[in-house]
């Protein structure tokens, strides 16, 4: 809706403030910037750094189970091997065009290096390739099962996590402790959302006139998740069910906190998020 910039040409998740080498960008539109990198969410190194910048945060949160399958499909298709990978790349270039670039010269090993320090990186490094080949040979069911257990021995979550930025509470209380209120809107993100009276707030929240014209649905809130391959144990009800409590209990969680520290809760509807209106719709 030309409310801002990219903070980084033609990438919406460049991660430069994950970066210790990041210093800052010099733009000269005058219009605010957009960088919507998910690694900061669970990053209190570049948080920090957001917050002492002044940055204001708009959390877009959708249903947690298609997101923590759209995550597991993203890295399945980041870790293939390269002649698997070579099969649906022609398909993804003409389709995705930047963003698949972005990509398919991602390095996650730099980017877990700057989020957890070298020395830490260092002691952990040799975790990387055994997650890499769980990625390719797991089911998302059994990835699931994985990371919960995971979690429940270690309090934190593998390399290549799918849910770390899928259970919303644990990274959204490192956002509130670190910006006041009126510097975080959250979203509950929807097919249903009006975007007549949400890119108004948008424009008021960021500081910039409202456009004339509001646009359907951008492609930035694209809910379909497009990278990978397919998989049934997704696609199945009862794994679905199997699921739902795990993930509406973190969604009533989030509900609280955010109330508790006072955000504007207009565009946030616990009922977009949870699995028992999943299941009750379908």
């Amino acid at each position: 809706h030309g409310m801002c910039d990219l903070l980084w040409p033609e990438c919406k998740e460049p991660n430069l403030f994950s970066q210790h080498e990041f210093h800052g960008v010099c733009l000269t539109s005058g219009l605010p910037v957009l960088d919507a990198s998910m690694s900061y969410m669970n990053s209190p190194i570049a948080l920090d750094r957001l917050a002492a910048a002044g940055a204001k945060v708009i959390l877009f949160f959708r249903n947690p189970y298609d997101r923590a399958y759209s995550a597991f499909r993203m890295y399945r298709f980041l870790n293939e091997e390269e002649s698997d990978r070579a099969d649906i790349t022609n398909g993804l270039k003409q389709q995705h065009g930047a963003l698949f670039r972005l990509l398919a010269s991602y390095d996650h090993r730099e980017l877990y290096r700057d989020m957890l320090g070298k020395t830490v990186f260092q002691s952990l490094e040799h975790h990387l390739d055994p997650e890499i080949k769980k990625i390719r040979t797991m089911s998302f069911c059994q990835r699931l099962d994985y990371e919960r257990n995971f979690f429940k021995t270690t309090s934190t979550f593998p390399f290549y996590s799918i849910l770390v930025n899928s259970m919303f509470t644990r990274s959204t209380k490192l956002v509130i402790e670190r910006f006041p209120q009126e510097n975080i809107l959250p979203i509950s993100v929807h097919n249903g959302l009006d975007m007549e009276k949400l890119v108004p707030r948008l424009a008021t929240f960021i500081g910039v006139p409202c456009p004339r014209q509001i646009k359907e649905l951008p492609h930035l809130l694209n809910l379909s998740g497009t990278l990978g391959s397919d998989d049934e144990t997704y696609r199945d009800p009862k794994i679905r069910k199997r699921y739902g409590d795990y993930f509406d209990q973190d969604i009533y969680s989030l509900k609280n906190i955010l109330e508790t520290f006072g955000c504007d809760m207009t565009f946030f509807n616990i009922a977009n998020l949870l699995e028992q209106t999943h299941a009750i719709q379908n």
